[in-house]
């Protein structure tokens, strides 16, 4: 039943419609389910009202919480947001980094071929 009201969350999101996704979602968050945490969570970090991201702090807490709890989509994309891709959140590539080695010790998303070496150089040299 979870996952189908987290593919619900999705499928309103991707319609535009946010707010119905995040109202699904809440509680299965704040209930301690990892997946809907870190669903939520970037659901929060690309919400946009009035041209700003009002929800991106909190939706970067709970995709550390989940990546924390080990979901590895949730540290793969707390890597994204670390690359700069938003000024709430700042840039730094070395956190960027162990996020993305962090997904892939978790067994995460599947990226290109050389993809996680890259961030290895990053952060060894």
């Amino acid at each position: 039943m979870t996952d189908e009201i987290i593919e619900q969350a999705n499928d309103l999101w991707s319609q535009g419609n946010e707010d119905e996704a995040i109202d699904l979602l809440m509680p299965l968050a704040e209930g301690g389910h990892i997946v809907a945490k870190a669903a939520l969570g970037l659901l929060l970090c690309h919400y946009l009202k009035n041209n700003e991201f009002p929800k991106l702090e909190d939706g970067a807490k709970l995709l550390l919480e989940a990546c924390n709890a080990g979901e590895a989509s949730a540290c793969h994309n707390l890597g994204t947001l670390w690359l700069g891709h938003s000024p709430a959140i700042g840039k730094d590539i070395r956190k960027a980094a162990s996020f993305y080695l962090k997904a892939r010790e978790l067994g995460g998303p599947i990226a290109e071929e050389g993809f996680y070496q890259e961030w290895e150089r990053v952060l060894n040299g």
